[in-house]
């Protein structure tokens, strides 16, 4: 997944992607005819009217574009006059348009700001009439500024994901601007779903009063908050999950509130003719779901490691593991300074779980602690000898490594050890290690390990 720097402008709905330096092309990396196809079958998908290809706002985006090949290092909404390049019309794309820059970038369309909820928002804006397009020398551009769609003929929602939508990503990198994890502290959150509306208004101002919730299928609600800003999100609404979803599970999303905004009515009475505006609101309640993708295992199988259970989990979320016992009882650890990484040490012979909530799911792994191989060995000047005894209860299949680290670090098993019984070996200088190995699961885990330095 392409790592992305999205900044949204104050005034109009248009962003930007950083995602490393672009190379010049000989015309869009994808034409606009492609990319406006593409948004429709996403809007269509969503329920929302298809769009039309401006060849104006084409040409304002190009334009731009060329305005970034002069000055490769700019970004954001606006172009300098006095820069190399400038012209009205890519002032015009700039400031009406959704950006994103880095080397190829433009080759996902409009999918290009799906995960920025901000940006998203605009390319499905249920009013979007028109738009154009052109991805060339790094940067892609999509117009959003038109939005004068007729309304609805009365209050419709649209959920995204879409109801029943499958393969939906379980992480948002918190990298666009304004930044809808604002207040969360987080550096990673979930997915963001939102909600959009049309109605027979002339304006829609947004929701009020919103209650929502994300709930995983046999699981708690995930912790969320609104979006803040919502005037950039274009008169709907979005839920942003503190934490990242569990992959290929099934989620519940539940928003309800007001819808408010002005609409228009006829005067015809006998002193007054002609229209006048009101406000106005209505409520609302939307129930939809979604499966996430899936996705590798991130909690690796705990290992046995010099006498201690050991699992680490790969990415910067959960703060804290529960390992299970066999007699039921558990242990909580919070997560290291700089890894997360957990060790416990057994205490009986049995079933262990190493267990995290992610994104309201509880996912476990275990590990069967049998008895352990008995070890010992002793060294002289120029020799080892080790011993090892089979233990009631311990993996049949196991067995014992002496490994070498050569020259770079390189490991080199030199000697293996059977179960049970005594080996006298003359090593030469070096640093070895002592490792009783068994099949867990499939490839051959270490249980326990000895390094010693042979001089």
């Amino acid at each position: 997944m392409r790592r992305s720097f999205i900044v949204l402008s104050s005034l109009l709905v248009a962003g930007c992607v950083l995602a490393g330096a672009g190379s010049a092309s000989a015309g869009s990396v994808i034409s606009p005819e492609k990319a406006v196809a593409e948004l429709n079958a996403w809007r269509a998908k969503v329920g929302v009217a298809p769009v039309t290809l401006d060849a104006q706002r084409t040409a304002d985006c190009r334009a731009h574009a060329k305005y970034h090949r002069r000055n490769p290092g700019s970004s954001g909404h606006v172009e300098d006059p006095s820069k190399p390049g400038y012209s009205k019309a890519g002032s015009r794309g700039a400031a009406s348009s959704v950006l994103a820059y880095g080397l190829g970038v433009g080759r996902l369309g409009a999918r290009e700001w799906e995960g920025a909820v901000y940006h998203r928002t605009s390319l499905l804006d249920p009013r979007l009439t028109a738009t154009g397009f052109w991805a060339e020398y790094g940067i892609a551009c999509m117009a959003v500024f038109d939005q004068e769609g007729p309304g609805t003929q009365s209050v419709t929602s649209y959920p995204y994901p879409v109801n029943g939508q499958t393969r939906v990503e379980t992480t948002f990198g918190c990298n666009e601007v304004p930044n809808p994890c604002d207040g969360s502290g987080a550096a990673e959150v979930g997915f963001i779903p939102s909600l959009q509306f049309d109605a027979p208004w002339r304006r829609i101002d947004g929701p009020q009063g919103v209650q929502g919730s994300i709930t995983p299928d046999g699981g708690t609600p995930v912790p969320v908050g609104l979006a803040p800003r919502p005037e950039n999100l274009n008169g709907g609404l979005a839920l942003v999950p503190r934490t990242p979803l569990a992959p290929n599970a099934w989620y519940t999303v539940r928003a309800s509130g007001t819808l408010t905004g002005t609409a228009v009515r006829e005067l015809n009475g006998p002193e007054f003719f002609g229209t006048e505006s009101y406000d106005t609101s209505e409520p609302f309640s939307r129930t939809w779901r979604f499966r996430t993708a899936a996705g590798p295992p991130l909690l690796e199988v705990p290992s046995l490691l010099n006498g201690r259970l050991v699992t680490t989990y790969s990415s910067r979320l959960p703060s804290a593991l529960t390992w299970v016992r066999p007699d039921g009882s558990t242990v909580t650890q919070a997560a290291g300074a700089r890894t997360h990484t957990w060790r416990l040490k057994p205490t009986a012979y049995g079933r262990y779980q190493a267990c995290i909530t992610r994104g309201g799911v509880r996912e476990c792994v275990a590990f069967v602690y049998r008895a352990a191989q008995h070890v010992s060995f002793s060294v002289t000047a120029r020799s080892v000898t080790i011993r090892s005894a089979d233990a009631k209860g311990t993996v049949r299949r196991a067995r014992l490594f002496v490994h070498r680290y050569v020259a770079g670090g390189t490991k080199v098993t030199t000697l293996r050890v059977p179960l049970s019984g005594t080996v006298r070996r003359a090593l030469p200088p070096g640093t070895w290690m002592v490792v009783l190995a068994a099949p867990q699961q499939g490839p051959w885990r270490e249980l326990r390990e000895t390094r010693f330095t042979h001089r």
